[in-house]
């Protein structure tokens, strides 16, 4: 996979081997995983686009920021779900906080 990009994108060998150990090792342990409970079944095609842009939530979601190319309004979308969830949407709005990772 790498090594096929390596002329287009300018990878190092080094990198290149490096990163199609990890994509091989990925694959090989994704195949036989048992432990912590996850979905393998996951597809990032509609996100994919996003990965061209370097996103950064920058400090507190609820006071902005300004670094432009952020998601903090999905981030408090996120928080806000979640205190209605647990019932704390009763609070008032600046005694909610939290960061989504």
């Amino acid at each position: 996979l790498f090594k096929a990009q390596r002329a287009k994108e300018l990878i190092p060998q080094h990198v290149a081997t490096r990163l199609d150990e990890l994509m091989q090792n990925c694959k090989e342990n994704s195949k036989v995983h048992l432990g912590y409970p996850y979905n393998l079944n996951v597809s990032y095609d509609d996100l994919r686009p996003f990965f061209d842009f370097f996103l950064n939530n920058l400090g507190d979601a609820y006071a902005g920021s300004n670094y432009g190319i952020n998601t903090q309004s999905f981030e408090r979308e996120t928080i806000d779900h979640f205190a209605r969830m647990w019932g704390a949407d009763a609070l008032p709005q600046d005694a909610l906080w939290g960061a989504v990772t």
